[in-house]
């Protein structure tokens, strides 16, 4: 990859891409951005991706479990189905 695009310009152009596409679908989230810019230099492989992932869906039950205890908040909002 190194042949194609210098290392500073994969980075650029994936933290652009990422933070690009996260604005379109109104969920901005600035590690994300950061951890384009990591897996983009080339110093990190497959697994850190693995555990980057593992730890943003562990870090949804915490959530879920203390926004779910209050009778005045729910979370997430929208579970993918109508209760009818």
């Amino acid at each position: 990859p190194e042949d194609i695009l210098p290392i500073w310009m994969r980075q650029t152009l994936a933290t652009a891409f990422v933070i690009s596409s996260m604005a379109k679908m109104g969920v901005i989230h600035p590690p994300a951005g950061a951890s384009a810019m990591l897996l983009a230099s080339g110093n990190f492989g497959w697994e850190h991706y693995g555990l980057i992932v593992a730890a943003s869906i562990l870090s949804i039950f915490p959530c879920i479990l203390i926004n779910n205890l209050s009778s005045k908040r729910q979370y997430p909002t929208y579970w993918g189905y109508l209760i009818r």
